[in-house]
C-alpha cells in the first residue's frame, strides 16, 4: 500500500490527506535551522526532447507547513521514481543567496528511506548586504579582477571557501559589487583571549560550467570576533592582504 505524507493548511481543523511532490526544506547553511519566511520555491517537470531539456511549469503554489518546510502536493501521475522535476527556491527577501536549481526525482513507494528522500534540503548562503548572525565570527571582502586597462572589474558568482583548522568549512558567492560575507565557526571561547586560529580562504572562479581555484589564503581568525580583507582580493593577481577586526 502506497504511504502517505501528511501535509496540513494552518487555520484548517481537517484537511483530506494528500500525497506529497516534495517537501523543500531551505536551510540556513551556517546555523542549520530552517528559513521560515522570505523564501519562495517553484517547481517545474522536466521533459527529455531529444538532446534538449523541455521545462514545464507546474504553477501550483507549495503549502508552508509547521516546520517550515515548502511542501508540493502531487496529482496521481506524478509520484513515479522515473519522473524528473526542476525546483527554483528564491530566498532573496530573507537576505540570502540564490542556489542553483535543483533536479529531483520522488522515490520508489517501497523506499525504506521515502519519507527522507521527499526532502529537498536547500542550503542557503547569506548575502554580503544580509545582518550578520549574533555573535558570529566572520569574514569579509571584495573579489576583483583587472583590465587590460587596469581598471578594477568587481567580480560577482566567484565561490569563497572559508575554513579554521580542524573545522567545519563554510561557503558562499560574491554578489554584483564583488562582495562576501561567511560566517565560521573557530575553535576557541569567544571573548577577548580567543587564540587566533589559521584558517584558508579559498576563492574559485566560475568558468562556463566549472569553478576553478584561482587563490588559496591562510589567515588568523579569532571566535567571536568580525574580520575584513584591508583591500580587496585580486582574483588572478597575487596580492596579500591582512585580515583585520572590524
Amino acid at each position: 500500500m502506497r504511504r502517505t505524507f501528511e501535509a496540513y493548511v494552518v487555520g484548517e481543523i481537517e484537511r483530506p490527506t494528500r500525497r506529497v511532490l516534495a517537501a523543500v526544506v531551505p536551510l540556513d547553511a551556517f546555523t542549520g535551522r530552517i528559513v521560515t519566511a522570505g523564501v519562495r520555491a517553484t517547481i517545474s517537470r522536466v521533459h527529455r526532447v531529444g538532446a534538449r531539456d523541455r521545462i514545464e511549469p507546474l504553477g501550483r503554489e507549495p503549502i508552508r507547513n509547521l516546520s517550515g518546510m515548502l511542501v508540493f502536493l502531487s496529482e496521481t501521475d506524478e509520484l513515479d521514481p522515473s519522473l524528473t522535476f526542476e525546483i527554483r527556491v528564491d530566498p532573496s527577501e530573507a537576505g540570502y543567496l540564490l542556489p542553483d536549481v535543483m533536479r529531483y526525482s520522488p522515490p520508489a513507494a517501497n523506499d525504506p528511506a521515502w519519507a527522507d528522500r521527499l526532502r529537498v534540503v536547500v542550503p542557503l548562503s547569506r548575502r554580503a548586504d544580509a545582518p550578520e548572525p549574533d555573535g558570529a565570527t566572520m569574514v569579509r571582502g571584495t573579489v576583483i579582477s583587472r583590465s587590460p586597462g587596469n581598471r578594477t572589474i568587481p567580480v560577482s558568482g566567484a565561490r569563497i571557501d572559508v575554513s579554521a583548522s580542524a573545522g567545519q568549512a563554510f561557503a558562499t558567492f560574491t554578489d554584483g559589487r564583488g562582495e562576501f560575507a561567511v560566517p565560521v565557526r573557530v575553535p576557541g571561547s569567544v571573548d577577548d583571549d580567543a587564540i587566533p586560529v589559521g584558517t584558508t580562504v579559498q576563492i574559485r572562479e566560475r568558468v562556463g560550467p566549472n569553478l576553478v581555484l584561482r587563490r588559496e589564503l591562510v589567515r588568523d581568525v579569532r571566535s567571536g570576533v568580525k574580520h575584513r580583507f584591508a583591500e580587496p582580493l585580486e582574483i588572478r593577481g597575487n596580492n596579500e592582504p591582512a585580515l583585520l577586526p572590524y
